[in-house]
């Protein structure tokens, strides 16, 4: 099952960890950590202490790349369920935003091949 999922895939996924809040609503926002990412998503997971996360189709997904100060605002569309994790397919983030995080991710990519 997982080698069908990573041939779907357009991008490979890059390891990372850093905090992202899962936002709904004014009112609702969930603590969650990031386990892997490519140019076009993420998946999270509810951050420890938080509950688990809501089966929302879509939710704001806020957080700040390891050295920016600047957040990054971005509309994820739930794509992956499986167990504690939530898979995430950008729908839209500023394009000042979307070019910050491709270089991220670009940077990193070629770092994670070099090693």
């Amino acid at each position: 099952m997982k080698e069908r999922q990573e041939e779907r895939r357009a991008q490979s996924r890059l390891a990372a960890r850093f905090p992202v809040i899962h936002i709904l609503g004014e009112d609702e926002r969930h603590a969650c950590v990031v386990e892997d990412l490519s140019a076009t998503g993420m998946r999270v997971v509810a951050a420890p202490g938080d509950d688990e996360l809501p089966h929302n189709r879509y939710a704001w997904l806020q957080f700040h790349l390891p050295g920016d100060e600047v957040p990054i605002r971005a509309l994820g569309e739930l794509c992956h369920e499986g167990g504690a994790s939530r898979g995430f397919r950008f729908k839209y983030i500023y394009p000042r935003d979307r070019r910050r995080f491709e270089a991220f991710v670009r940077e990193h990519a070629s770092e994670a091949l070099a090693s």
